[in-house]
C-alpha cells in the first residue's frame, strides 16, 4: 500500500470502463442464431444448467451464452461483497490522480478464450461442469496459497487442477499466460523507463520460465522481492 500511494502512475492488465464491460459482454452471446442447447447437445446442456443452478424451465440468457463464457462463470469464486482488487486499486489511482494505463486492451483480452473453436470451448466448459466442486476446492487452495504470496505453490495448483485434454490445456495456457506475458513485458516498459511505476497483474502471469519475472530478468532487469 505504501508502495502504491507513492508510485507516479499505475499500471494494470486492462482498464475498466463501460465499453469495455459492454464488449465483453457482446462477445459472451452468440450472434449468429447458435444456441448453448445445439453446441454442447441435450445431455451435457442439461448437465451445464444443474451446475449453474439453472431450471430447465428458466434457462434466461444461459442458452444464448458461449461455451466458454459459462466455463469462466463456474470457474469464479463464490460471489463475495466489495470491488473486484483489480478495480478497487483503479478507482484509488483515479482518485488520487495518478496517470493510469493498461497493458492489454479489452478485445485482446476477450480473445483469449472467445478465439478459440468451439469444440475446444466445449471441452473445457465439460471439464469444469463435471468438476464444479472441485474447481471451488481448488480456488480455495489457490487463494490460501496467494495469501501466504507463495507463487510456486500456485503454479503447481494450476497443474494438479487443470483440464483432462493436454492438448486444449496447452492451448489455453499458451493464450492465456505464455503469449500474454511477452506482451505485458514489452509493454510495460515504457512506464518501467519512467520510473516510480506501479504495476498490478494477475499472480499466475509472474513465475515460472515464461512469466514476468523470468522476462524481466532476461531483459536486465533488477527484480526484488518486497513483500
Amino acid at each position: 500500500k505504501d508502495v502504491f500511494d507513492r508510485a507516479s502512475s499505475y499500471t494494470m492488465e486492462v482498464i475498466t470502463n463501460g465499453a469495455g464491460i459492454v464488449s465483453m459482454a457482446e462477445a459472451m452471446y452468440f450472434n449468429d442464431g447458435k444456441t448453448l442447447k445445439d453446441v454442447l447437445g441435450e445431455p451435457l446442456y442439461r448437465e451445464t444448467l444443474r451446475a449453474v443452478g439453472t431450471a430447465e424451465t428458466r434457462t434466461g440468457s444461459i442458452n444464448s451464452m458461449k461455451p466458454w463464457a459459462v466455463m469462466m462463470a463456474l470457474s469464479a469464486p463464490r460471489a463475495g461483497r466489495g470491488l473486484s482488487l483489480d478495480m478497487a486499486l483503479q478507482f484509488d489511482a483515479t482518485h488520487r490522480g495518478k496517470p493510469t494505463y493498461g497493458l492489454e486492451t479489452m478485445q485482446e483480452q476477450i480473445a483469449v478464450f472467445n478465439g478459440m473453436s468451439l469444440d475446444d470451448q466445449v471441452v473445457l466448459l465439460r471439464d469444469a461442469v463435471q468438476n464444479v466442486q472441485l474447481t471451488q476446492d481448488a480456488m480455495e487452495e489457490l487463494t490460501r496459497a496467494y495469501l501466504k504470496r507463495d507463487l510456486s505453490a500456485l503454479l503447481a495448483l494450476n497443474e494438479k487442477f487443470k483440464p483432462g485434454d493436454a492438448r486444449v490445456y496447452a492451448d489455453m495456457m499458451d493464450r492465456l499466460l505464455v503469449r500474454r506475458n511477452a506482451n505485458m513485458a514489452e509493454r510495460m516498459r515504457v512506464r518501467l523507463k519512467e520510473g516510480n511505476a506501479f504495476v498490478a497483474v494477475g499472480a499466475l502471469h509472474l513465475p515460472g520460465d515464461t512469466g514476468l519475472l523470468r522476462l524481466l530478468s532476461n531483459a536486465g532487469y533488477h527484480v526484488t522481492r518486497i513483500y
